[in-house]
């Protein structure tokens, strides 16, 4: 490699995570608003970019991640549910935005300075939903009707956490004079704009209005299905017999959708993608105060917790339907992997700064 090719691939490394997002958003946008073919693999080529990029450079694909062996082992679940699938063109795309949303997250774990990513990254996350938030306020309900309002809570949640975590812990005045009330903002915003919500799941009514769905949902996982999944995105039109229907488009339960989307080797990827996470979290807690990235790793954990209780009545943290007339579509949500990144970013500079993990 010549010195102008590594100066050419430098430069595009320092700008990785800006044109991998805009690519992973175009790819997602390409399914939920059925763009024709080859827009979506044109995106997706971006997105992958990184790999042939890295291994030019650097030999290598990718850094070793401490989620390696549980994305392996889902993948191969993915690929089963999509052998399985009667609906190939519909768990083609889906599968589609699932390794986008995958190589995302090498692009978070293998960017050399990650306190400048995680300083990039937040604001822009928090830009993106604030804006969905805003006009869903202004044009009601229709608005989000492929977020749906608890995954917008979910999401405001999330960036609530990671924030508050991050800015109370600070050392820097100005950092927490800043993040606490944008915190507080989020966590406020998402009570508000969800509070039935939050009260029906406290008094348990969200667990007993979707125990249908779930009863169907395991009904439906017999014989082979229970090992294979029922395809991947094809729950919908399972259970509702090719009539697919705003309330019932989805299991309202990422887990059961996890399991119906790629059989018995997803959930055992995720099994072991819980107990990997619970190790990083605990590690992470016992490591020193004083580390400028221990309020980081707080923020991560209790984003991580709040999104791992939520998932047990809402999809929007593992698979988002989309349903527009008669159109439907499925796709993966970025939001698990961009935890499941900031979780390993955390976890790694914690252990480099020797904060004895």
């Amino acid at each position: 490699m010549s010195g102008q090719q590594r100066k050419a691939t430098d430069i595009l490394f320092t700008t990785e995570p800006v044109w991998v997002f805009t690519a992973l958003a175009a790819t997602l946008l390409s399914v939920i608003l059925g763009i024709e073919d080859p827009w979506i693999w044109i995106a997706l080529a971006v997105v992958l970019l990184p790999f042939p990029l890295r291994f030019w450079r650097y030999h290598r694909l990718s850094l070793s991640t401490p989620f390696d062996i549980p994305i392996i082992i889902f993948f191969a679940g993915l690929l089963v549910g999509l052998g399985v699938s009667d609906d190939l063109e519909l768990s083609l795309k889906a599968f589609a935005t699932f390794v986008a949303c995958v190589s995302f997250y090498y692009t978070l774990v293998n960017y050399p300075q990650p306190g400048y990513l995680l300083k990039l990254a937040l604001p822009i996350y928090a830009l993106v939903i604030a804006t969905v938030a805003i006009i869903a306020l202004v044009e009601g309900p229709s608005s989000y009707s492929t977020f749906g309002p608890s995954g917008l809570a979910l999401n405001m949640m999330v960036i609530a956490a990671i924030i508050l975590g991050a800015g109370t812990l600070s050392r820097r005045n100005l950092i927490r004079a800043t993040a606490i009330p944008a915190g507080l903002f989020f966590a406020g915003a998402a009570v508000v704009q969800n509070q039935a919500s939050l009260a029906s799941f406290f008094t348990g009514t969200s667990f007993q209005s979707r125990m249908p769905l779930w009863e169907g949902t395991i009904d439906m996982m017999t014989g082979y299905h229970t090992f294979t999944g029922i395809g991947l995105g094809y729950w919908a039109a399972a259970y509702n017999s090719g009539i697919i229907l705003p309330e019932s488009s989805h299991p309202h339960n990422a887990y059961l959708q996890l399991w119906a989307d790629a059989g018995m080797l997803g959930a055992f990827a995720l099994i072991l993608a819980v107990i990997i996470a619970v190790g990083l979290s605990w590690r992470i807690l016992r490591s020193r105060l004083d580390s400028p990235w221990y309020g980081a790793g707080i923020g991560v954990i209790m984003a991580v917790a709040t999104t791992v209780i939520a998932s047990t009545v809402i999809n929007a943290s593992f698979g988002i339907p989309s349903l527009n007339g008669e159109s439907y579509t499925y796709l993966a949500s970025p939001m698990a992997w961009f935890l499941a990144g900031m979780l390993a970013i955390v976890y790694r500079k914690l252990r480099d700064d020797k904060s004895h993990l």
